[in-house]
């Protein structure tokens, strides 16, 4: 399947689940189209495990937890807290969503300036932006096995340290999915 057809039937995807929840799906399927053509320069690879990220972000806010905050799902789906060559640009989020979207990225995209800073930002944050951060890290930690081995244990320390208690705080499904998939990583792939 090339990068054309996997993204295409992201797409209707993105706007089956927006339809099936009362949202507009045109501002979230036209985020996601912007965010492909950064993937499909940057990656090149349709195969690659971060490929369809935007898609699977948006995703997790729609079905999982129930957002139906178009601005909220747009910034999180223009947003990579792992490759910033494929977070959009703050004017294009706007464009496609308004300000309120626009405040959402732009929380985004500060977080992580600093270590330290991390965990306060994502506590002090509103809580469209720890939804979306959530989501995002969420669809990344899934894929973890699939990146090279080198960054497993700094990546899961920093689910099990900053974004699991974050979960907690923050919303029941995201929780228990963190909770899941520290367990299970930890056990698979990290070992005694």
């Amino acid at each position: 399947m090339s990068h054309t057809d996997r993204a295409e039937a992201m797409a209707r995807r993105l706007w089956r689940s927006a339809q099936r929840a009362g949202i507009r799906p045109d501002a979230i399927v036209l985020a996601f189209q912007d965010a492909m053509q950064r993937r499909t320069r940057v990656l090149g690879d349709p195969r690659h495990p971060d490929f369809l990220h935007p898609g699977r972000t948006a995703l997790i806010l729609i079905d999982d937890l129930g957002v139906d905050d178009v601005p909220e799902i747009v910034a999180a789906v223009l947003y990579d807290s792992l490759d910033p060559r494929m977070t959009a640009a703050a004017d294009s989020v706007a464009d496609l969503a308004g300000a309120e979207a626009r405040v959402i990225f732009s929380d985004l995209a500060a977080l992580g300036r600093s270590e330290a800073s991390l965990a306060e930002d994502l506590v002090t944050g509103s809580a469209p932006l720890r939804r979306a951060a959530l989501a995002e890290r969420l669809d990344h930690a899934r894929h973890l096995h699939l990146r090279d081995r080198s960054c497993w244990d700094s990546f899961h320390g920093g689910i099990r340290t900053t974004y699991l208690p974050l979960a907690e705080r923050t919303h029941p499904v995201l929780f228990r999915r963190f909770r899941w998939w520290t367990s299970m990583f930890a056990r698979k792939y990290l070992g005694p």
